[in-house]
C-alpha cells in the first residue's frame, strides 16, 4: 500500500511540473533540501515518510523538466510556418498508421535544406508526415519530405498539438512530396515484428469481412483505424471501447497462455522467461501504446512473483508499472489510455473482491452452499468486474468524451463472455491462415459469429432510447471533485483488499486453459442463431438496388435475384466501402461478379484499389479509355490479379438474371447513362454523366422511368429540364455528401422535381431498392431531416 502511495506522490510531482512556475535550480535546491530533511529525520517515522514523499514529488518534477526537449535552432519545430517549402531527410522511426485517407509517418529528422534562405543543417525532432494513401512506406525507410512545416493545431475542444507533443512531435507536413532514399535502415527486430504485424492484418482481412475484420484488427492487433465511425460510435454510445482496444484483459489471457504452454513444454524456469520474452515483443508487436505497456508490466510482475513462490501484491504490481512507465517517458501521464488503464485496473484491485464476496453472502440464502462460489465467480466474471472497472473510470470517461453511457451495465455483461473465446479462436484463425488462407477459412467460418454477435449486440444497444447522455464538465475540479467522493465512499464502505484478481486468474488457466461452461454454451446458441441468420441472407428472388452513401461520389450495388453483384464506382473511402459490402453481403461472399468504373476521378473510384485487394472482382467494365493515375494504379493491380477489362460500349447489355439486366445507353468520358430493367420496373443510372449525355442524348433514352439516378447530386448544369421532363422519374435518387454545400441539387431542379419522391444519402444514408420485378419497396438507412 505504501508504495501504491508513493506512485500517487511521483504522479503529483510530474502533474505539477506542468503547470509550475518553479525554475529548475529552485526545484534542485528544494530536492536537496528534502534529502537532508529525510537523513536528518531518518529515525523517526512519521517525519520520514513526509520526507520522503517531498523527496518523490520533486523528483518527478525533475523527471518532467528533463523530458523537455529543446525547441532551439537545432531542432526542427524552429522553422514550424515559415511559409516556405523546404525539404528534410529522415527516417520512418515507427510503423506506418493506415487511415482511410491518408498514411501518417512518424519521421526523426536528420537535415533540413530551405532553398530560399540559402539553409543546409543538421537538425534533430520528430515530424509527423501526412503521406498520400495511395502510397506504400515502411518503418526504416530513410525519406527526403518536401512541403511546408506546420505546427500542429489547436482546437476548441482538444488541442492535437498538446497530444503530439506528448509523443516528441512538434510539427507536421500536411501536403508533402516524399521520395525514398533507402529502405531497410530501422531495427531488424522491429522490422520483422511490423512486417509480421501488416501480414496479420492482410490475413485478417482476406479471411473475414468488415466490419468484423476491423473488430478483429483492433482486438488482436492494436489497429483501430479500420473500425468504420458508424461502429465506433456505437462502441462508444454503449461504454464498450475498451473491448476494440488491446487491454489487460488480452495480455491475461495472452500471459497464461504462454505461462502454461512454455511451463509445460520447457520446465517453470525457462517457461517463465519465455512467458515473459513472448508478452514483451507482443507489446511491440501490437504498437505498444500506454494500456498494453501497463498490462504487459503488470503480466510480468505478477509471472516473477509466481516463479519466486510469492503472492504478487495488485496495488504494488500497479505501482511498479505506473512509475516505470513514466520514468522512461513522463508524458504518458496526460494519455488518456493510460489514465482509463490505471484506473480500470484500480478499481478492479479495490472493489472486485468485496463484490464477490458481497455476492456469495447474498447467494447462500437461496442456493446450496456447495454451489455458491462458483456461481460467485461466475457472476462476478460476467457482470461485478466490470462494474469495478467502471466505478473508477466513469469521472475521466465523463469528463474526455463528454457523455455517460447509461446502457454499459448491460451491453458489458452482453458481450463479455464470448470474448475469451473470440481472442483465442481469432488468434488461432489468423496465425494458421499466414501459413496457409486454405486451412484458415474453416476456423473463420466457426469463429466468424464470435466477432458478428459482438458487434450486432453493440450496434442493437447503441439504439436503445437514452443509451447515453451528453455530459460537460466545466474543468477539472470536477473530477477531482469525484474522484474524493469516491475516496471517500470507498474509505466507509470497504475493509482494504489486497486480493489481485489477476494473479488468480493466471493461476486458475495456467493449471488448465479452458473455456467456462457458460461461455461454450452461449458460443454455441450464437452459432446456431448467426447460422440460421446466414441462411436468410442467401438470394431472397428479388433485385436489391443500393445507392450508397458516400462522399461527393455515385456508387451503386446491384444484387441480382439470384445472388450475383455488380458494383458501380466505389467512392473515396476503402473503409467506408468495405464496412457497406461486410454488412450487405454474405460473410462467406468474398466475390464481386462485376465491377463498372465510370470516371477517373479518385473521389469516385479511390477506393475499388483497397478492396479489390480482398474481394475477387470477376468482370471489370469502363466507359472510357482513362489515363489518370489512380485509374492507371487500379488497372495494374487488375492485370496482376489476372482480371480482364473491358470497355463498356452503346447497347452492349449485362445479364444480372432470367428477367434482369443493364443495357449501355450512353457512355463518355465524364460518365455512363444505364438502364436496369428487371421485370416491368425500370432504372435510370446515370453515374458522374455530363452534360455531352443529358444534352445531347437526350432523345436516345426511355420515357417514364421508374426510378432515375440524377447525375452530379442534382446539379442544374448536368440535369436540364427537357431531361428531367423526358424521364418522368416516379422517384428521384440523389447522391450528395453530408458536408459538401457545392454538391447539392440546385434549387431549380428541386423545384422541377416537386411533386415526386426525392430520396438524398446526405439526409437519408445509403438508399436500398427491393423490387420483384412488379413492385417497388424503398428501405432508407436513416429518415430524412432537414436542417
Amino acid at each position: 500500500m505504501k508504495l501504491f502511495v508513493l506512485s500517487m506522490i511521483w504522479f503529483g510531482g510530474i502533474a505539477m511540473a506542468g503547470t509550475t512556475a518553479l525554475k529548475p535550480w529552485q526545484m534542485v535546491l528544494l530536492l536537496i533540501l528534502s534529502s537532508a530533511a529525510l537523513i536528518l529525520f531518518r529515525e523517526r517515522v512519521h517525519y520520514r515518510f513526509v520526507f520522503a514523499a517531498c523527496v518523490i514529488f520533486m523528483l518527478g518534477m525533475l523527471r518532467l523538466h528533463l523530458s523537455r526537449p529543446e525547441l532551439g535552432p537545432t531542432h526542427i519545430s524552429h522553422y514550424n510556418d515559415l511559409g516556405t517549402r523546404l525539404s528534410l531527410r529522415g527516417t520512418v522511426i515507427d510503423d506506418p498508421d493506415i487511415r482511410d485517407t491518408y498514411i501518417g509517418l512518424r519521421v526523426a529528422c536528420e537535415r533540413l535544406w530551405i532553398k530560399e534562405l540559402e539553409l543546409y543543417k543538421p537538425v534533430e525532432g520528430r515530424i509527423l508526415v501526412y503521406a498520400p494513401r495511395d502510397t506504400s512506406w515502411h518503418y526504416g525507410d530513410l525519406v527526403r519530405v518536401q512541403g511546408y512545416l506546420e505546427t500542429p493545431p489547436t482546437f476548441d475542444t482538444f488541442s492535437y498539438r498538446a497530444y503530439l507533443a506528448r509523443q516528441g512531435i512538434h510539427a507536421v507536413i500536411p501536403d508533402p512530396k516524399i521520395t525514398l532514399i533507402r529502405s531497410d535502415t530501422g531495427n531488424p527486430l522491429l522490422a520483422i515484428l511490423y512486417g509480421l504485424r501488416h501480414r496479420a492484418k492482410h490475413t485478417l482481412r482476406s479471411l473475414y469481412p468488415d466490419p468484423e475484420a476491423a473488430l478483429l484488427e483492433g482486438i488482436l492487433l492494436g489497429i483501430e483505424s479500420d473500425i468504420s465511425p458508424k461502429v465506433r460510435e456505437a462502441f462508444n454510445r454503449t461504454g464498450t471501447t475498451h473491448i476494440i482496444a488491446i487491454s489487460g484483459f488480452n495480455v491475461t489471457i495472452l500471459a497464461s497462455i504462454f505461462l502454461a504452454g512454455f511451463g509445460q513444454w520447457l520446465g517453470a524456469r525457462l517457461g517463465a522467461i519465455l512467458a515473459g520474452l513472448a508478452i514483451g515483443f507482443y507489446t511491440i508487436f501490437v504498437g505498444a501504446d500506454a494500456t498494453v505497456i501497463r498490462a504487459a508490466i503488470m503480466a510480468v510482475l505478477v509471472i516473477i512473483a509466481l516463479r519466486i513462490g510469492r503472492q504478487a501484491e495488485g496495488l504494488a504490481s500497479l505501482a511498479v508499472a505506473g512509475i516505470l512507465m513514466t520514468v522512461v517517458q513522463p508524458q504518458i501521464l496526460w494519455d488518456v489510455g493510460f489514465q482509463l488503464s490505471f484506473a480500470a485496473t484500480l478499481g478492479l484491485l479495490i472493489y472486485a473482491q468485496p463484490m464477490q464476496n458481497y455476492c456469495a453472502r447474498f447467494m447462500q440464502r437461496w442456493i446450496p452452499k456447495a454451489q455458491v462460489k462458483q456461481t460467485a465467480q461466475m457472476i462476478s466474471e460476467v457482470f461485478l468486474f466490470t462494474i469495478a472497472a467502471q466505478i473508477t473510470t466513469i469521472p475521466l470517461t465523463m469528463y474526455y468524451f463528454r457523455r455517460f453511457s447509461l446502457i454499459s451495465f448491460v451491453a458489458n455483461p452482453l458481450i463479455l463472455p464470448v470474448q475469451p473465446a473470440l481472442m483465442i479462436l481469432g488468434g488461432i484463425t489468423t496465425f494458421v491462415g499466414m501459413v496457409s488462407l486454405e486451412l484458415a477459412r474453416p476456423l473463420a467460418a466457426i469463429s466468424w459469429p464470435l466477432p458478428a454477435y459482438t458487434i450486432h449486440t453493440v450496434v442493437a444497444m447503441s439504439k436503445l432510447p437514452a443509451a447515453s447522455i451528453g455530459v460537460v464538465f466545466p474543468s477539472t475540479s470536477m473530477v477531482w471533485l469525484l474522484y474524493a467522493i469516491l475516496v471517500i465512499l470507498t474509505g466507509i464502505l470497504l475493509l482494504p483488499d489486497n486480493q489481485d484478481k489477476l494473479t488468480q486468474l493466471i493461476r486458475r488457466i495456467n493449471k488448465s486453459v479452458h473455456l467456462p461452461q457458460t461461455t461454450l454454451i452461449l458460443f454455441l446458441i450464437l452459432v446456431t442463431g448467426l447460422t440460421w441468420y446466414e441462411v436468410f441472407r442467401v438470394p431472397d428472388g428479388s433485385l436489391h438496388v443500393t445507392l450508397i452513401a458516400s462522399e461527393q461520389a455515385e456508387s451503386i450495388l446491384i444484387q441480382s435475384p439470384d445472388g450475383h453483384t455488380l458494383l458501380i464506382n466505389g467512392g473515396p473511402s476503402g473503409m467506408g466501402l468495405s464496412a457497406f459490402l461486410g454488412a450487405n453481403l454474405s460473410p462467406t461472399n468474398r466475390d464481386l461478379d462485376a465491377l463498372i468504373i465510370t470516371t477517373e476521378d479518385r473521389e469516385q473510384i479511390g477506393a475499388i484499389r483497397i478492396v479489390a485487394e480482398y474481394y475477387t472482382i470477376k468482370k471489370v467494365f469502363t466507359s472510357h479509355h482513362f489515363v489518370g493515375s489512380t485509374y492507371q494504379e487500379i488497372r495494374d493491380l487488375f492485370d496482376s490479379q489476372g482480371v480482364q477489362t473491358t470497355q463498356l460500349e452503346t447497347g452492349a447489355r449485362i445479364i444480372l438474371g432470367e428477367d434482369s439486366y443493364l443495357e449501355v445507353l450512353a457512355v463518355g468520358e465524364s460518365g455512363a447513362v444505364l438502364l436496369l430493367r428487371h421485370g416491368y420496373l425500370r432504372y435510370l443510372l446515370a453515374p458522374g454523366a455530363g452534360p455531352e449525355l443529358t444534352y445531347d442524348e437526350v432523345d436516345e433514352m426511355p420515357e417514364k422511368v421508374d426510378v432515375a439516378l440524377l447525375p452530379n447530386g442534382g446539379s442544374a448544369a448536368v440535369n436540364p429540364a427537357r431531361w428531367l421532363s423526358h424521364l418522368n422519374p416516379r422517384l428521384v435518387l440523389l447522391s450528395i455528401g453530408r458536408d459538401q454545400a457545392f454538391h447539392s441539387p440546385s434549387s431549380e431542379v428541386l423545384r422541377l422535381l416537386e411533386g415526386r419522391t426525392v430520396l438524398r444519402t446526405d439526409l437519408h444514408g445509403s438508399i436500398e431498392l427491393i423490387s420483384n420485378g412488379r413492385s417497388l419497396w424503398v428501405e432508407v438507412e436513416r429518415q430524412g431531416v432537414e436542417g
